[in-house]
């Protein structure tokens, strides 16, 4: 059925420095990026507190999805689907009664693990087997109401329908599946594959059995700002001109080099990296053992924290798992500006419409 749908939804990534759009199209025997732009905020989401602690009142991005709209330019369709940053949901293990099959588990077998009401919450769950003696239990991610509603509302004042309002997790399950299926739609990456997006707000790690998360942690006080910020307080730099130091140096990759600039970066950030590293590290060690020992083939790195120069071999190394940034071909009128990893989450969003079809 998908060969009949030529192009995907526009997907909507709502994160928390930036807005980024992308949409799907086929041509000639598979998909490619048809469009795509990114539009940064005036000011960053921030949020106070550990990875379960979520204190941001619901923000609207219009101006931003204006500006990335007018910038992509090329759009099809009025279809749209929106991902959310991980730094307004909360998401945690839950267990359930064996006897259910459906979707139709109460509330309150999740309200018991859940730190907020969730009578005020938009509840997604899955069942997931981290292995056979484990008991069942479900992955719960949930969303404020008032975020879906501004979502929503956001994306209606760009004159778009709101097909889906999506989590990360999922997203990114799809991203994975396109770019190891050699662009074919709806095909779940296969085995057991970790996820890492190190956004401005957060660092996600997610776990992959089959293209189903079963394993979902926010990384400690570990997002991509803690580097950028110290940068910029430190050297006094625009926010441009930090971007450009961290991108183009090899800070991460524990390369030496005689450029004073960049001696100086690394002072500033090697801390703050071996903090990342020992939360990414305590997580691969506890997949480990929940999996009891059962080998992740890959590592799938996603968010600006992967613009950093290294940054993969570094993961790979210290995680003894390979680790590439996320990539896909463009069509040859979408230019090569902005890295493809920066829209991964986007396209997921887009490829929806084949799921939908």
């Amino acid at each position: 059925m998908w060969l009949r749908q030529k192009t995907g939804w526009i997907g909507v990534d709502l994160g928390g420095s930036s807005v980024k759009l992308a949409q799907l199209v086929w041509r000639e025997g598979r998909l490619v990026i048809g469009s795509s732009a990114m539009a940064s905020r005036t000011k960053a989401w921030l949020p106070e507190g550990g990875a379960r602690q979520v204190s941001l009142a619901p923000a609207s991005s219009h101006a931003e999805l204006q500006e990335a709209a007018l910038l992509g330019q090329s759009w099809q369709g009025k279809s749209a689907a929106a991902a959310v940053s991980m730094a307004v949901c909360d998401s945690y293990q839950s267990p359930f009664p064996t006897e259910v099959t459906d979707h139709t588990l109460p509330d309150q077998e999740f309200q018991k693990s859940a730190l907020y009401p969730l009578q005020l919450r938009q509840v997604g769950w899955w069942p997931v087997s981290v292995h056979t003696k484990m008991p069942p239990h479900a992955l719960v991610v949930t969303l404020p109401k008032s975020w879906s509603e501004r979502i929503s509302t956001d994306l209606g004042q760009q004159r778009w329908s709101c097909r889906a309002i999506d989590v990360l997790p999922w997203c990114f399950s799809r991203a994975v599946g396109l770019m190891q299926a050699d662009g074919k739609p709806a095909l779940a990456p296969q085995g057991l594959q970790a996820v890492i997006d190190w956004g401005y707000c957060k660092a996600t790690c997610v776990l992959l059995r089959d293209g189903i998360p079963i394993m979902v942690r926010t990384l400690k006080d570990a997002g991509y700002s803690n580097l950028f910020d110290a940068v910029s307080s430190e050297l006094g730099t625009t926010p441009l001109e930090t971007r450009q130091l961290l991108h183009s140096s090899t800070v991460a990759s524990g390369n030496s080099t005689n450029s004073p600039a960049e001696q100086v970066v690394r002072r500033i950030v090697d801390p703050l990296l071996k903090r990342f590293d020992r939360e990414l590290l305590r997580t691969f060690e506890y997949w480990s053992s929940q999996t009891r020992g059962e080998v992740i083939e890959r590592t799938t790195l996603f968010g600006g924290g992967c613009a950093l120069g290294g940054i993969a071999g570094r993961i790979a190394q210290l995680t003894n798992v390979p680790a590439e940034e996320w990539t896909f071909p463009r069509a040859k009128d979408n230019g090569a500006g902005i890295p493809a990893f920066m829209f991964g989450a986007a396209l997921g969003m887009s490829a929806l419409a084949w799921e939908q079809s």
